[in-house]
């Protein structure tokens, strides 16, 4: 019997001799899906409903493809993938095969009538079909579920801790002790609520299993102790002490996709309750505008986000919510969302759930900020980083390993690349990449021709306190293939390219990461909507509109892009220039997705002087919205 109730496969011959093999098997009738079909996308609607997809390698024509679908949609660890490959296809190399995929759990290989028969062996050879180029993009893809999801199974008993802990990992739902029997072998974790019934009993089904336990109280904090020995009475070891949970959102439900430029609404005073939208709370938002006229909502579900994206602020008053935690998941939400918040009579207890910094935000806004629209954009730009930095489920999840001391699921790895042919541009380049706050990062320089002294390598490698890795380019290589060489390279997830002589904030690098994880986009990235133009001493801003929605269009200079995606798609395109634009149309190509960001934190530099893009500055002047003298940089978010 085949235990897939779902098998992808690559062409129709595929799939008929893998339907004939189960049949013939007596196993259960499992859907057969081919890519050959023209609504190949289909399969992805399919794998959502499935409970053991399996995808089936033929000739790999069609795997760079799924792959990048399968990413962009965040199915990348539900599904298995098996390679049909014979001895007679292989020889030699099937053993070196098998031991590379011997420690790649997402990736396996069966070979026709041994072990269960559950999949034949086939391959349908192209003779210019090379196996282990599929196998490589293939490891890559059954990585990226082990490292951007924290892939903790934790089974829950009541909904108190399904609410607070319920995101970021494969929630498993249990209705009590014999569930829990059955399943806490296969689980990281056991979240109790404190009122569940029958805690012996259920601590007697936890002790021995390795699921470690968590208590969840009403007032939301967390008491942990490592499997039974929170609830056993003759245990010598005693509870950790209790832990307090900071407000956390789902980033793929709560973030700024949709963010509103305009503010049609005015301010916006927000209460939990109608009950709560007395005199004294409309004076003391009144008084926090400024003497600006207060309209007061009551705070709903997540639709009222749309409604509150058009308000030039919104009002929080401490009197407006019943608890502080109230008053700081509102705060979250909020800013994660995009909305411009401030804050009136902001208590110590809500202050210490949202952190220093991001209370220091809420509190210090004034409304004459909020009515600029680049201020507002900007302060929202501030807020939302936090937010979504700082008070995310997968950040609360990190929070309670650290409590734990146990290992955490650590953050995706970043490469800066770098490409350039002006030995005199080295030293700006070094200086905003050494300025990332990224945790996770390392950089990749290629030189580029000639002109680069023998001591360059050490001089770069000198300028960073992160890993750091030089490789020389001959000259007549074209851009695209002095790119796909640096990423070679890198050893990070994802790769974002820089220029050598634009100027990027510090939280450049956060940002694209961030837009990915709310997103799900493999290919993130910025407009060139701050231009500094050198010769005239001006920075403008253009283009401010179309930022976080799905896009066409992003600066070469900053974008990011999901390495596996890089390999589904050949990486770039054999280009001196335009090969940034190919890469967008590649990837949108397979099925993958293209996201826009915010633009503040990176100015595109036109110094007039070796720019591959050949514009004047009357070309920018023409299209500049606004414009600042000199070189105004804080007003980009630098």
């Amino acid at each position: 019997m085949t235990p897939y109730d779902l098998i992808i496969c690559e062409s129709d011959a595929a799939a008929s001799a893998i339907s004939a093999f189960v049949s013939d098997a007596g196993a259960d009738d499992p859907s057969v899906f081919s890519l050959e079909t023209p609504a190949w996308r289909g399969a992805l609607a399919l794998i959502e409903q499935a409970e053991h997809p399996l995808f089936v390698v033929g000739d790999g024509s069609r795997l760079g493809r799924l792959a990048a679908a399968l990413t962009t949609a965040h199915l990348a660890e539900r599904v298995e993938i098996a390679f049909v490959a014979g001895y007679e296809t292989f020889g030699d190399r099937l053993d070196g095969l098998l031991e590379t995929m011997s420690t790649k759990q997402a990736v396996t290989l069966k070979t026709l009538g041994g072990g269960d028969r559950s999949i034949p062996v086939i391959r349908f050879v192209q003779d210019s079909f090379d196996p282990l180029a599929v196998l490589e993009v293939a490891l890559h893809l059954g990585d990226r579920s082990r490292r951007t999801r924290p892939g903790r199974r934790v089974g829950f008993l009541g909904q108190t801790g399904e609410k607070l802990l319920g995101g970021g990992v494969v929630v498993v739902q249990l209705s009590g002790a014999e569930d829990l029997r059955d399943a806490v072998s296969s689980l990281d974790f056991v979240v109790l609520d404190g009122d569940t019934e029958g805690l012996d009993r259920i601590g007697e089904v936890i002790e021995g299993a390795s699921a470690r336990t968590i208590l969840v109280d009403a007032e939301q904090t967390v008491s942990k102790a490592v499997r039974v020995d929170l609830f056993s009475t003759s245990s010598a070891l005693e509870p950790m002490p209790a832990m307090s949970l900071s407000p956390a959102v789902d980033e793929r439900f709560v973030n700024p996709a949709g963010y509103s430029r305009s503010s049609k609404a005015g301010f916006v005073a927000l209460v939990e309750d109608e009950a709560r939208a007395d005199r004294a709370l409309l004076e003391a938002a009144t008084q926090r505008t400024g003497g600006r006229p207060v309209s007061v909502m009551v705070a709903g579900g997540r639709s009222v986000i749309v409604h509150l994206r058009e308000a030039t602020g919104v009002v929080l008053v401490g009197s407006g919510f019943a608890t502080p935690g109230s008053l700081a998941t509102k705060m979250i939400e909020l800013a994660a969302a995009g909305v411009p918040v401030m804050v009136a009579e902001l208590n110590p207890a809500a202050r210490a759930m949202v952190g220093e910094e991001l209370a220091q935000l809420f509190s210090s806004v004034s409304a004459g900020d909020l009515v600029d629209e680049n201020a507002r954009e900007l302060h929202s730009v501030k807020q939302r980083r936090l937010a979504l930095r700082d008070h995310t489920f997968t950040q609360r999840w990190r929070a309670i390993d650290a409590h734990l001391g146990i290992p955490s699921i650590g953050r995706d790895q970043v490469t800066a690349l770098i490409a350039t042919n002006r030995p005199d541009h080295i030293d700006h380049a070094l200086s905003q990449v050494a300025r990332q706050n990224y945790p996770d990062l390392e950089c990749v320089f290629v030189l580029h021709g000639d002109g680069f002294p023998a001591d360059m390598e050490d001089r770069i490698a000198g300028g960073l306190d992160i890993e750091t890795r030089v490789l020389r380019a001959p000259s007549e290589m074209v851009l695209g293939d002095v790119l796909n060489a640096g990423v070679w390279m890198a050893s990070g997830d994802f790769v974002a390219k820089m220029d050598d002589d634009d100027f990027y904030g510090v939280d450049h690098i956060w940002d694209l990461v961030l837009a990915h994880s709310y997103s799900g986009a493999p290919l993130v990235g910025k407009a060139a909507e701050f231009v500094y133009l050198a010769p005239e001493d001006l920075t403008i801003r253009r283009f401010a509109g179309g930022a976080e929605a799905p896009t066409t269009t992003i600066a070469g200079g900053a974008f990011m892009v999901e390495k596996t995606v890089w390999k589904a798609v050949d990486g770039f395109r054999r280009l001196s220039v335009g090969e940034d634009r190919a890469l967008v149309r590649d990837v949108l190509g397979v099925g993958g997705s293209v996201w826009r960001t915010h633009g503040f934190g990176f100015v595109l530099n036109r110094h007039g002087e070796g720019h591959s893009w050949l514009a004047d500055s009357s070309y920018f002047i023409d299209q500049a919205t606004s414009r600042r003298t000199g070189s105004d940089f804080e007003w980009c978010g630098i």
